[in-house]
């Protein structure tokens, strides 16, 4: 039987200092915008800031930084507008989409079918999960199977929430896999080294991200090298009542790959095997039979 543990929302959303609009604006490009927007100067784009090296905060604590807010950057170059950069948790940004609270959503979110049906999404790059552990590996956890009867600790709302959830189903009722929710991928890795969880499952952009990262002394965590689950996508939402804005955004990326700057993103952060080189959108479907196998 699968456990559900649930941490409350953080209910402030916090507007981050936008970066300048800098670079060369194509015309064609920017015509696409709808006229809302163009009205309004600016896109709303929400991200959840716990997520390194694709969104977190810098130095100050305030200056959303990482592979997609630099990708943003480039992409309001391009369309000669603000992007406003809004803070939000995970789970609450596309309820925000769906609302109209933000025009966009850039926060690590994988594509699958399933998401496709209440949002657009925007295939930007490559991703998969991983599992982590404690430095060592105590549990010999080398696959997903392996985490039957243990603690696992996942993102809300999350791609490896929904993979651990499968995984629990199918258990043994003697080894159960009982599943621990928080509301950041940090939160998650915390629980980690204090031992409320035995293993986690995360992003592996983020999670090597912060694995090579980790303060010295204390516990230290490990990214597990030898499984991957949901290799595919990783995309920016929006709304489905707004294709003007999807497919001003798809072009303003496509021009970026096509230019190098697309590539130079992600080479700088080390994640240069995500790369694609067209950019599409709600192509979950391609992948479907095996986003969500969890037998490997």
């Amino acid at each position: 039987m699968t456990t559900f543990r649930r941490l409350a929302l953080v209910s402030l959303l916090t507007v981050a200092p936008a970066l300048a609009v800098a670079g060369e604006v194509n015309p064609k490009i920017r015509e696409m915008l709808p006229q809302r927007i163009r009205d309004a100067g600016f896109i709303s784009a929400a991200s959840d800031p716990h997520q390194p090296p694709y969104d977190f905060y810098g130095p100050d604590n305030a200056t959303l930084i990482g592979v997609e807010q630099e990708l943003l950057t480039e992409v309001a170059s391009k369309l000669g507008i603000e992007i406003r950069r809004i803070a939000a948790p995970f789970p609450s940004i596309i309820p925000g989409i769906q609302s109209k609270r933000f025009d966009l959503g850039a926060s690590a979110f994988g594509d699958f079918v399933e998401r496709e049906k209440i949002v657009d999404i925007i295939d930007v790059n490559r991703e998969a999960a991983g599992l982590i552990v404690v430095k060592g590996n105590p549990h010999k956890v080398m696959k997903l199977s392996d985490t039957c009867g243990l603690r696992g600790a996942a993102h809300q709302g999350s791609t490896p929430l929904h993979l651990f959830e499968l995984q629990a189903a199918a258990c043994p009722a003697d080894k159960p896999l009982e599943i621990l929710q928080f509301t950041t991928s940090d939160q998650a890795q915390l629980a980690l080294k204090s031992g409320r969880a035995d293993v986690s499952l995360a992003n592996v952009g983020v999670s090597a991200y912060t694995t090579a990262n980790q303060p010295a002394g204390g516990i230290l965590l490990e990214l597990v090298t030898t499984s991957r689950y949901a290799v595919g996508y990783q995309g920016w939402l929006v709304a489905k009542e707004n294709p003007e804005l999807r497919d001003a955004i798809i072009a303003a990326l496509q021009a970026m790959v096509d230019d190098g700057s697309y590539a130079n993103v992600f080479t700088k952060w080390n994640l240069k095997q995500n790369v694609l080189e067209k950019i599409t959108y709600n192509d979950a479907a391609s992948i479907a039979g095996t986003y969500f196998n969890i037998d490997k």
